[in-house]
């Protein structure tokens, strides 16, 4: 995969990968078997071997990369391919009981993104989200609310069917 991608790079762009990117992605290229994250270590490191692209190789992108799953990999490349112009709705789902006086968070990152993409293991999509954030990879504008409802309607459509879930197991 690697040879493939520097194939289509003009051989006078081709520079010299600095070590402290070359040997670990190498490495990792080594026992990775997702296609999704060889194919992030293989583009940075053809970012890092270019002339006119390796300003953008950070090394921290490394750490990032091995720090993600499968599935988060394929939420970033859902973001990257403009899937919603960045932009990912969700809900703070809270609970309160009779006895209880505050509101406990149920669920930090209510999202469709399970229903949108196919994960690995889609119920872990709010640790995802909490992991892409903790990385730098995405923000996290909880202040900050979308103007056109549309964003909303799937979000509470599946908020009612998981209520009514958890209401029919209850009884």
């Amino acid at each position: 995969m690697l040879m493939k991608k520097l194939e289509g790079v003009e051989e006078e762009s081709i520079v010299v990968t600095p070590p402290e990117l070359a040997i670990p992605i190498l490495e990792r290229l080594r026992y990775v078997t997702s296609q999704e994250l060889a194919g992030l270590y293989t583009e940075l490191f053809v970012k890092a071997s270019t002339k006119e692209t390796q300003k953008d190789a950070h090394p921290s992108y490394l750490e990032v990369i091995t720090n993600i799953s499968v599935d988060e990999a394929r939420i970033i490349e859902y973001f990257a391919e403009g899937a919603r112009r960045g932009v990912v709705p969700y809900l703070q789902v809270s609970a309160r009981t009779k006895e209880d006086d505050g509101e406990n968070m149920v669920i930090k990152y209510f999202t469709t993104l399970s229903d949108d993409l196919e994960l690995v293991f889609p119920l872990n999509t709010m640790m995802y989200q909490e992991n892409l954030v903790r990385l730098g990879v995405v923000d996290d504008y909880s202040t900050r609310h979308l103007t056109d409802e549309k964003y909303y309607e799937k979000l509470m459509q599946k908020k009612k069917e998981l209520f009514f879930q958890l209401m029919s197991k209850l009884m």
